[in-house]
């Protein structure tokens, strides 16, 4: 099963030379409600990055920098309120050829250490903007003020009933019944 890339901004790697290029992209509305639902936000209001990138004459490695800007609204963990985030985040990558670096197997390469290497021959700027943002967002919002009580969260009565009073006890019953 394929994935549906949410916001995909392909570019051909061989096109990519010394000379410094640049991209900037913003998603659209369709991209930020599939982008929203990825990553289980109540919404994303935009997404966007600009980056300048070029190769590396002496390495071949291309080396892609610039900022990625995400506004949207998680849930809180405690209370699933609205919480929002404002990123606003520096971005370095670096991909590799396999080809270009096995053509300078003779030469000392230095490969950077998160150097990701280029699937047939396309760099999806947009998918690893999506992927920064994942790993950018708080995996435990919390709203202003939303805290834990000390003696935990109140779920209700406990039935005093049953013999074995476990989490999953209660389903031992639903069996029962049938």
């Amino acid at each position: 099963m394929s994935h549906i890339l949410e916001f995909s901004r392909p570019v051909t790697a061989d096109k990519i030379g010394a000379d410094l290029m640049s991209l900037e992209c913003e998603a659209k509305e369709d991209e930020l409600t599939s982008l929203g639902a990825r990553f289980d936000l109540i919404s994303l209001e935009s997404i966007m990055f600009s980056l300048k990138f070029k190769r590396r004459e002496s390495t071949g490695i291309i080396e892609a920098a610039g900022r990625l800007a995400a506004v949207g609204f998680q849930k809180c963990v405690v209370t699933l309120e609205p919480v929002k985030f404002e990123l606003d985040q520096p971005i370095l990558w670096n991909f590799f050829d396999k080809i270009s670096v096995g053509q300078r197997a003779d030469i000392d390469i230095e490969m950077p250490e998160a150097a990701e290497s280029i699937e047939n021959n396309q760099i999806d700027f947009g998918e690893l903007a999506a992927q920064q943002l994942a790993i950018l967002l708080d995996p435990y919002p919390r709203a202003p003020g939303a805290e834990i009580p000390a003696d935990g969260l109140w779920f209700g009565e406990i039935d005093r009933n049953i013999d074995d009073n476990k989490p999953f006890s209660v389903l031992g019953q639903l069996k029962h019944k049938k």
